[in-house]
């Protein structure tokens, strides 16, 4: 299954030819990467709160991104961060923002989905608002709630800035009243 993958010499992973170019695969092509550690680090928190202050791009914010997440198997995969001194409080228009460098098409799904993660999990990313877990939620976990494409997102873009509320969801049953499977394992590698 693996024929549209590349061995990395020296790296015990595989990487799609379709992909941009990590520091693995730099160094595969003899290239250099300059200002770059050979073995990147995973997404830092602290690049998200300069996104969130204005400080850094969207484009930075994607190369930060890059390479954080690691596949274990078929349902199971870490996300590597960086965790940042001291707290900082999320509000829905940070949450606004990362909608409309989705709909600019200046994030992915999956990056969407690393940042509701790397939110979640921190211990820094402070809030105290519904619609925000609410949304954060949804973000994290596309296979049980929505779709991470152009109408979800313009949706969560709605309920945070007030203009439309989310709909009712079902309550859950209780644990064991119905057959259930796991679908998704996800881990924090702090770093």
């Amino acid at each position: 299954m693996k024929s549209h993958l590349r061995k990395i010499f020296g790296f015990q992973g595989w990487c799609s030819p379709f992909h941009w170019g990590c520091c693995f695969c730099q160094l595969a092509a003899g290239t250099k990467a300059a200002n770059k550690t050979i073995y990147p680090s995973g997404m830092q928190e602290e690049e998200l709160r300069r996104y969130f202050l204005g400080e850094r791009s969207v484009s930075e914010l994607a190369q930060d991104l890059h390479g954080s997440v690691i596949r274990v198997d078929d349902i199971g995969s870490t996300v590597r961060i960086t965790d940042m001194q001291g707290s900082f409080s999320l509000t829905r228009l940070h949450l606004v923002m990362l909608c409309d460098a989705f709909l600019e098409q200046a994030l992915t799904p999956e990056a969407l989905n690393t940042v509701a993660f790397a939110l979640m999990a921190s211990d820094a990313f402070e809030w105290d608002d519904d619609i925000t877990s609410e949304v954060l939620l949804d973000w994290l976990a596309p296979e049980i709630n929505f779709e991470l494409n152009y109408e979800t997102i313009h949706m969560h873009r709605g309920w945070l800035l007030g203009s439309s509320e989310p709909p009712q969801r079902k309550s859950a049953e209780p644990l064991g009243a119905t057959a259930a499977h796991l679908i998704s394992v996800r881990t924090k590698i702090s770093r």
